[in-house]
């Protein structure tokens, strides 16, 4: 067969072969990653603004931005506008050099739902119990592994959530999951948790009327904010964005019906 040929034989195989995968609906949804974010992902706090964020009662975010960094400043513990149900979340922190030790050296966590807290603390050569260490699901799992860089080092959580799943009630009735990846190594597997643990978790120690409003949307619709801890210490974060991973997102708006 004559190259021509050949090539007006093989043109309409691959003409039809690259329409039908643009077109097949059975194939998964595209993700551009040539960026530094996911395509999809939505963005909390990129070394910029902070309107994705709010204080503990709903006003502007009170902490600090310097030269692109969000510090763990003024005010109480932040919340994420943007609530999400099953979702990736990548956060990108920095626990600074102090004279302090154990849980107190470098505290700060993301707190999922205002219920389950991915432990944000110093472990590098700095003992502290093993579920409250860097890594932890706090009071839930110890982390597989001390996976703790140095204090002044920036260092990354990519998790996996998977919330609890609740009946018509708004009561927590099968478990949710979380895996975390602390500097590239699993440190939580699949963990397993349905109700809070800690009598500190945020919808209910230090109440205000937002995070009542949190708590009752969450019970209607699984879907929740990450808060950003304020544990005394000036713990930093750069990069924070969350990949919903169903269509049970949106932003929270407690004046507005549509969200609950």
């Amino acid at each position: 067969m004559s190259r021509l040929l050949m090539m007006l034989f093989l043109l309409p195989i691959a003409s039809y072969t690259t329409v039908g995968l643009a077109d097949d609906p059975s194939l998964p949804p595209v993700v551009d990653t040539s960026g530094k974010v996911p395509s999809d992902a939505v963005i909390v706090f990129d070394g910029d603004s902070t309107e994705m964020l709010v204080g503990r009662s709903g006003e502007p975010c009170p902490w600090k931005v310097e030269n692109g960094e969000l510090v763990v400043s003024g005010g109480d513990s932040v919340w994420s506008k943007f609530h999400f149900r099953d979702a990736q979340v990548h956060c990108e922190f920095l626990v600074p050099k102090t004279d302090r030790r154990g849980e107190n050296d470098g505290n700060s966590g993301l707190y999922f739902h205002g219920m389950f807290e991915q432990q944000i603390v110093n472990s590098y050569k700095n003992p502290t119990p093993p579920k409250a260490m860097l890594g932890a699901l706090y009071r839930f799992s110890p982390p597989l592994v001390n996976a703790a860089r140095a204090p002044d080092e920036w260092q990354t959580y990519d998790i996996i959530f998977r919330a609890p799943r609740r009946d018509e009630q708004g009561e927590a009735v099968e478990e949710g999951t979380i895996t975390a990846l602390l500097n590239g190594v699993v440190v939580q597997h699949d963990t397993k948790f349905l109700n809070r643990k800690s009598p500190y978790a945020p919808l209910w120690y230090r109440k205000t009327a937002y995070s009542d409003a949190i708590l009752a949307s969450i019970q209607q619709t699984e879907a929740g904010p990450l808060q950003l801890q304020n544990h005394g210490n000036p713990v930093r974060y750069r990069m924070l964005w969350i990949r919903p991973m169903d269509d049970k997102s949106f932003m929270f708006d407690p004046s507005s019906s549509d969200d609950q």
